[in-house]
């Protein structure tokens, strides 16, 4: 995948991360959000999700997961961690 001229930024970030998830064919990704202003990690061996807030509001955001989405609200620049 080659994208002429690509500057790294959150929107263009999500971007190339749809691309890929696209490329692979996956009709429902997990450990995604649903905004490009969000990340989330999730640790397999404690159970526990950890969601990013990049952004300096305060944010509702939606995790899919395979046991079904969650939402959660994360303060301005902070995280939230949630186990599962």
């Amino acid at each position: 995948l080659y994208l002429a001229s690509f500057e790294t930024t959150t929107e263009n970030n999500r971007l190339l991360m749809n691309l890929l998830i696209y490329g692979t064919k996956l009709e429902h990704p997990v450990y995604v959000t649903d905004k490009a202003e969000t990340e989330c990690a999730y640790f397999a061996e404690k159970k526990e999700l950890v969601v990013i807030n990049q952004t300096e509001e305060t944010v509702e955001t939606t995790v899919a997961l395979p046991e079904g989405d969650v939402t959660v609200t994360i303060p301005a620049f902070g995280s939230v961690f949630q186990n599962l």
